[in-house]
This record gives structure tokens, C-alpha cells and sequence, in this order.
């Protein structure tokens, strides 16, 4: 009898920690979620920039925010880069991410918006850019 007692504090005990630590998980998102919103409205991308990484790591379903406000964020951190290469691989991942996370919302705009992205900074080939453009195409033909 002792041993049921002793296994099923323990199991509560593993069981309470793990509610409490997805707690703690979700609180720590949100708050990270509006200081990224506060700082980007305010138009301090900088200040943003470490929030809105640790969303795009830790929380990257929390909210479709994230990637709306990332892409300019993004691309400002594009415009003021010296790594170019780096900066880039930052906007395909803003958009790859959001495709991953919210596949059903506006896929087409993604699409082409990234395309637009590509083509404006001389980053793809045409080929590459009509592929995304195809694309989006697709996904504005698709019934939603």
C-alpha cells in the first residue's frame, strides 16, 4: 500500500510540474508577444528584433502577428544589413515559417509578396520568381 502512495504522489507531483511548466511556457510567449507589438509600433525595431526571434523559436503558433509584423521587420533588418546573405535568409524564413504555421491563411499573398521580395532586391533568378508567383496563383484559384 505504502508503494501505490508513494508512486502516486510522485506521478502528481511529475504531473503538477508539467502543467505548471506549459504554464509558465505560455505566460513567458505572451509577454514576450507584447513587448515585440509595443516595441514595433513604436517603430523600435531593434528593441523588437530579440522578442520577436524568441516567438518565431518558442511560439510560432501563438499568433499570425508574428510573421504580418515580422515581414517588415524583416525586411527593414534587409534594407540595414551589411550580411546581406544572413538578412535574406532571415525574410525567407519569415515567410517559409508563416506558410509552415498558417498554411490556410492568405497563402497567395505570402506568396507573392516574397516574389515581390526576391525580384526588388535581385536576390533570384526570374525563373525562381515566377515559381513563386505560379504559386500564389494556385492558391488564389483554390477554393478556400
Amino acid at each position: 500500500m505504502k508503494k501505490h502512495i508513494v508512486l502516486f504522489t510522485g506521478l502528481f507531483l511529475f504531473l503538477g510540474l508539467n502543467l505548471t511548466n506549459a504554464q509558465a511556457t505560455q505566460q513567458e510567449c505572451t509577454i514576450k508577444y507584447n513587448l515585440f507589438k509595443g516595441d514595433y509600433q513604436s517603430k523600435k525595431y531593434d528593441d523588437a528584433y530579440p522578442n520577436w526571434i524568441y516567438l518565431m523559436d518558442n511560439c510560432p503558433t501563438l499568433s499570425i502577428n508574428i510573421y504580418k509584423l515580422g515581414d517588415k521587420l524583416s525586411e527593414v533588418r534587409f534594407k540595414e544589413a551589411t550580411d546581406k546573405t544572413a538578412a535574406a535568409a532571415l525574410v525567407k524564413r519569415v515567410y517559409t515559417q508563416r506558410l509552415e504555421n498558417f498554411p490556410k491563411v492568405d497563402p497567395a499573398k505570402v506568396h507573392s509578396d516574397y516574389a515581390t521580395f526576391l525580384i526588388k532586391n535581385k536576390l533570384a533568378s526570374d525563373d525562381e520568381v515566377f515559381t513563386y508567383l505560379d504559386l500564389s496563383l494556385i492558391h488564389i484559384s483554390e477554393p478556400t
